[in-house]
């Protein structure tokens, strides 16, 4: 089972959020103690009830915040390198 639809499952129809829970699942997604912790704490901070997207949404943000944005993915290739087929 993936990731997110694992937390949709887990999310889904309830009316507490179980910390511990989503921070397993986490972990389990080899997100690590750190990350997972930033994650938890970003979402602890919105002071409501969560959604699988507002779990998306943080690990992404977190995730940018350590590695920085993708760079966008090159259509062709720049001029003098070569074509990989």
């Amino acid at each position: 089972m993936g990731f997110f639809r694992n937390l949709v499952n887990r999310l889904s129809n309830r009316a507490d959020i179980d910390w511990e829970e989503i921070e397993a699942v986490l972990i389990s997604a080899d997100l690590g103690l750190k990350l997972t912790s930033r994650v938890i704490d970003a979402l602890q901070d919105l002071g409501r009830k969560i959604s699988p997207e507002d779990v998306h949404q943080a690990t992404r943000k977190e995730i940018v915040r350590i590695l920085g944005e993708p760079e966008p993915l090159r259509r062709s290739p720049e001029p003098g390198l070569p074509t990989v087929s």
